[in-house]
């Protein structure tokens, strides 16, 4: 499994910050895309059914307002994606905008590497 909180490009990016004396890094809930895809493939963006399309559209929109992050889950993690999993994880990686990944539909907590989650 992936990290559980993800910032891609140099350094921190805008909606990631770290914490002081930890080394955590938290992101801003307010510029939070929320993704689910659910065990049969289907795919939400902030609580509405949306097309692939529509949702790297979303992204897109969401990488021109600074802070912007993106949390991610999948219903079944540890089971075999449905096909649509892998094409929404790729549209995420290329909107290149900060992910935190979640064990929980409700995004309460974030997964961490070997399937735990905090």
């Amino acid at each position: 499994m992936l990290a559980g909180l993800v910032c891609l490009g140099a350094g921190v990016s805008p909606g990631c910050t770290r914490q002081r004396n930890t080394g955590e890094t938290t992101m801003d809930p307010r510029r939070a895309v929320r993704i689910m895809v659910n065990k049969d493939g289907v795919i939400s963006l902030n609580g509405r059914t949306v097309t692939i399309d529509e949702l790297k559209n979303g992204l897109l929109v969401a990488g021109r307002t600074s802070g912007s992050v993106v949390w991610y889950y999948r219903e079944n993690s540890t089971g075999k994606p449905a096909p649509n999993s892998m094409l929404v994880f790729n549209a995420i990686l290329e909107s290149k905008l900060p992910v935190r990944l979640s064990t929980k539909s409700d995004f309460s907590d974030v997964a961490e590497p070997g399937g735990g989650s905090q």
